[in-house]
């Protein structure tokens, strides 16, 4: 139960993580999963290394979300089966 806690504030967490990096960028959730031309460049300046860095801090935070999530609706999955003793 406890376990299931942990796992739900951390999806939280990352979920609201997320949402203030992508409002602060627009241009994060246009290359989300396009970020090799923007990335790769070899002449890089500040902004873009920026943009880089909250790109993959955003695919960081999807991860993070997704695998808490999981763990939190497994940890949680017996306490939906229960049922109701009736006397």
């Amino acid at each position: 139960m406890i376990l299931g806690i942990f796992f739900m504030i951390v999806a939280i967490w990352s979920l609201l993580s997320l949402l203030q990096i992508t409002s602060q960028n627009n241009d994060l959730i246009k290359n989300i999963f396009d970020s090799s031309q923007i990335c790769n460049q070899k002449d890089k300046n500040i902004i873009s290394d920026k943009f880089c860095l909250d790109l993959q801090t955003v695919h960081w935070l999807i991860f993070v979300f997704i695998i808490s999530f999981i763990f939190c609706f497994i940890s949680f999955f017996p306490l939906f089966l229960m049922k109701n003793k009736k006397n």
